[in-house]
């Protein structure tokens, strides 16, 4: 019998930048643009009916500030809600918050697998241990950075995640089905 178990790696070995959004929040608007906060991200999606919208000056201060995500990233909430994770697929024209980390995978890592890996169980226990806060529980970047996570090989990355993606997608069906009928 072969052995299944994979090497890990720590998250700051696999990524090019882990950080997270603005310290600071911009005042909100009536008209303008999105700043995500971790309320914004259920389910694996940014949901920008939720987001605040700010002046387009402070926006394009925070995409100079390193605040906004790029396609391909994997973004995590820290604080207050931890734990949710969405795969930035495409480019929606968000700032982020402090309360969201930015993940940058390199070419070694497949992007849909780390955040498979990022939403499963886990790295749930991870998440668990590492957080801190008594009011507020947060995460802290220094921390995410050392997380390990398994590393398979990049085409078993891919149809890992290949095949979680078709899971979470037939229970994303099945679940709006449930709320039709009810």
């Amino acid at each position: 019998m072969s052995d299944t178990r994979f090497a890990t790696r720590s998250l700051w070995s696999v990524c090019s930048l882990i950080t997270d959004g603005s310290h600071f929040s911009p005042t909100p608007c009536e008209e303008g643009f999105p700043i995500v906060n971790a309320k914004d991200i259920p389910k694996g999606r940014i949901n920008l009916s939720s987001c605040t919208l700010i002046s387009e000056s402070d926006w394009r201060l925070l995409c100079l500030q390193n605040c906004s995500p790029t396609v391909g990233d994997v973004l995590l909430s820290k604080d207050g809600t931890i734990g949710r994770v969405v795969h930035y697929r495409e480019e929606l024209g968000v700032v982020l918050l402090s309360s969201v980390a930015i993940l940058r995978p390199t070419e070694a890592i497949d992007p849909e697998f780390l955040a498979q890996v990022l939403a499963s169980f886990i790295f749930d226990k991870q998440l668990f241990g590492l957080q801190s806060g008594s009011a507020l529980k947060r995460l802290v970047l220094g921390d995410i950075r050392k997380i390990k996570i398994p590393f398979p090989p990049i085409p078993q990355q891919r149809r890992i995640a290949e095949i979680l993606s078709t899971v979470d997608d037939a229970i994303e069906a099945t679940e709006a089905l449930i709320a039709k009928q009810q």
